[in-house]
């Protein structure tokens, strides 16, 4: 199979060398064809490439140009073979000759390779379940990190969908239900709003509980997986690494009440998701990422969630109060760790709050000119910190209370500041 991708993406260059040098008015696909068998008949290790795949090779080719035509896509390019995808084309669904032979596994005919058995993993429409309008028009083998793959065109007729009777909606919520894979984005507990450190926090885990009643109480949840995960820390180092972050998993089938201690990262997320989905790696780090199997169970859980008030104002710290007014917490939980309740300063500490006010407000933290990570991190480290303690308790590591520009590391610029 290596040796017919290579003749594939030769012959994609050869092509692009004789377009690119052929006057326009002399450029057409028939011409192209003509230099393309006769290149078969001169160069010997292009007889490894069976014909139909060379023909898909200038079809590909001339179809990229239409895309660049059509304003859909850039120029094609020349294809180096080390940074090139290997993949040959099979054009026609008849020479594969597909056969079931197990749940579990299938065999197909490969052109000029013969018999080889790949892993069932969707239903395909083959045999007796085979008619005119549901049939395999073709493959196309992709070589990655993990070996040769094969993916099938399948042509199916899809009867047409219900007419929807209601409202209107999103372009996540469908017909038929939502996206396999949705993103979303709650960016209040990066702090730095009008309300304190504690309402923003207390409004984004408001969020994420009413997110997680929402789906945990529809019909899609026995097949859900919710990964809660944070940009950052806020650069904010913690009594065992700096890096760390946490990280939730909230799923009919994740360990419930359980805290996995395993190394993970982005990477072996997005691995286990991409594992959920089904799809392949998308390059040599997630490819060679570990899924976070320690985190599952093989028994599902279908118990909803139920999301809890909160129990911090979310307009803890906002002056003026608001013109809708204040927002009212619920009561206090007395099984669990008191919630902030109060934004006032002790009068010890105001002119030392009133620094670090004034220094907040020069920092772009919202409003239309905000920008990401502008602020000094050790400053807006101790800012966040001091807020949620009330300005009385020192940063972790600090002797005191600084103000802003006592910082140790005040005067460097931020490392990730995007301004």
């Amino acid at each position: 199979m290596d040796d017919q991708a290579h003749a594939a993406r030769a012959m994609w260059n050869q092509l692009h060398d004789l377009w690119t040098m052929t006057p326009r008015c002399q450029r057409s696909l028939t011409r192209m064809d003509q230099a393309l068998r006769q290149a078969s008949k001169e160069v010997d290790w292009y007889a490894v490439l069976p014909a139909q795949a060379a023909q898909a090779v200038l079809k590909t080719y001339f179809q990229a140009w239409r895309n660049c035509w059509g304003g859909r896509a850039e120029e094609p390019t020349f294809k180096a073979r080390i940074r090139s995808v290997m993949s040959v084309d099979i054009p026609q669904g008849r020479d594969l000759q597909i056969k079931r032979v197990h749940r579990r596994w299938g065999v197909v005919n490969i052109p000029r390779v013969g018999r080889v058995r790949f892993r069932w993993t969707k239903d395909l429409p083959v045999g007796k379940r085979a008619d005119k309008d549901n049939r395999i028009t073709g493959a196309r083998l992709v070589k990655d990190a993990l070996g040769w793959h094969i993916a099938f065109r399948v042509q199916s007729l899809q009867p047409a969908p219900e007419p929807h009777g209601g409202g209107q909606v999103g372009i996540d919520a469908g017909v038929n239900g939502p996206a396999n894979l949705n993103m979303f984005w709650f960016s209040n507990d990066h702090t730095g709003g009008p309300a304190n450190t504690s309402a923003e926090v207390a409004d984004n885990d408001l969020a994420v509980g009413r997110m997680v009643d929402e789906i945990s109480h529809s019909t899609y949840w026995k097949d859900s997986a919710i990964f809660v995960v944070e940009d950052d820390s806020q650069n904010g180092l913690d009594h065992v690494d700096g890096h760390r972050a946490p990280v939730q998993i909230i799923s009919p089938y994740a360990q419930h009440g359980t805290v996995d201690s395993h190394y993970y990262s982005q990477i072996t997320m997005i691995r286990t998701v991409e594992q959920i989905l089904g799809i392949h790696p998308m390059n040599q780090k997630d490819s060679a990422a570990t899924p976070m199997f320690g985190a599952f169970t093989g028994k599902a859980d279908t118990t909803p969630f139920t999301a809890v008030p909160n129990r911090t104002s979310l307009t803890l710290g906002v002056s003026p109060t608001p013109s809708c007014g204040a927002d009212t917490p619920a009561a206090q939980d007395t099984d669990a760790a008191p919630a902030p309740t109060s934004a006032a300063v002790p009068q010890a500490e105001r002119e030392l709050a009133a620094q670090w006010k004034t220094w907040a407000s020069h920092q772009r933290l919202t409003g239309a000119h905000a920008v990401p990570d502008y602020a000094n991190a050790e400053q807006m480290n101790r800012y966040t910190w001091y807020q949620t303690h009330a300005w009385t308790k020192p940063y972790p590591g600090d002797s005191k209370v600084y103000a802003p520009n006592d910082v140790p590391g005040a005067y460097l610029p931020s490392a990730e500041s995007d301004g």
